[in-house]
């Protein structure tokens, strides 16, 4: 195989006559959004030294002072399992933490500290349900209900959005109690949009580029000559 020289055809100045589409230089990424902080939390309040603010709970700025109880999770951690196929056994990856489900109950009863009114309680569980069960579209899960308790405190759960009500549930001589469903919510991590301004050589073209060979001018081949409609390839 000869080697090219810059006296053979298709090479002018020892380079090849076509030259390679230019390289732009590569836009910088954009930074990551950072990890989501913890959730600050709050000491574990004892129910023996303090017992009153364990049945207090407050949902949306409205403290109820009836009686509250709660239920649900309150870490939960999202795992990937990864198991083999055709083999036995396999291996779980922990993925980060995800929202957590929690149910509060409220029971609504005669108020022992103001005996002249005893829908004091009841008042105060219709204005919870007014705050958290928003009808309209628009406003659904539009911001999320602040709920304050020593239990929510103590895993640094501030924060949540309604998912379901369950109907009122009253018996002769017992408390109406009303059940609510919250997920937890976290707002989203706040990134940077600033977009990077295109740099000058992906704006520009490429200045054009001298394709003659020895001062000769590199013409394209010539198509063949279309043969006429009875057979001739140079009809007269």
């Amino acid at each position: 195989m000869t080697t090219p020289t810059t006296a053979q055809p298709g090479f002018a100045n020892g380079n090849n006559a076509v030259p390679a589409a230019a390289v732009s230089p590569g836009r910088p990424r954009r930074p990551a959004a950072p990890p989501p902080s913890a959730p600050s939390r709050t000491a574990l309040l004892s129910p023996w030294t303090d017992p009153d603010k364990w049945d207090v709970i407050t949902i949306g700025g409205i403290t109820f002072t009836g009686k509250c109880s709660l239920s649900g999770d309150g870490v939960k951690k999202k795992n990937d399992h990864r198991s083999p196929r055709g083999r036995n056994g396999g291996r779980t990856v922990a993925t980060g933490f995800d929202l957590v489900e929690i149910t509060i109950t409220l029971a609504a009863f005669p108020s022992e500290d103001h005996p002249d009114d005893e829908d004091e309680q009841v008042r105060q569980l219709d204005a919870i349900i007014a705050r958290v069960a928003s009808r309209a579209p628009s406003t659904q899960d539009a911001e999320a209900v602040a709920i304050a308790h020593p239990a929510l405190g103590a895993m640094g759960l501030t924060s949540f959005t309604l998912t379901s009500i369950d109907l009122p549930e009253f018996e002769a001589g017992s408390t109406l109690n009303v059940t609510f469903k919250f997920k937890e919510h976290r707002p989203a991590s706040a990134r940077d949009v600033t977009r990077t301004p295109a740099t000058p050589a992906e704006t520009q073209r490429p200045a054009a580029i001298s394709r003659a060979n020895r001062g000769e001018t590199i013409r394209p081949i010539p198509a063949p000559a279309r043969p006429s409609a009875s057979g001739a390839a140079n009809p007269r």
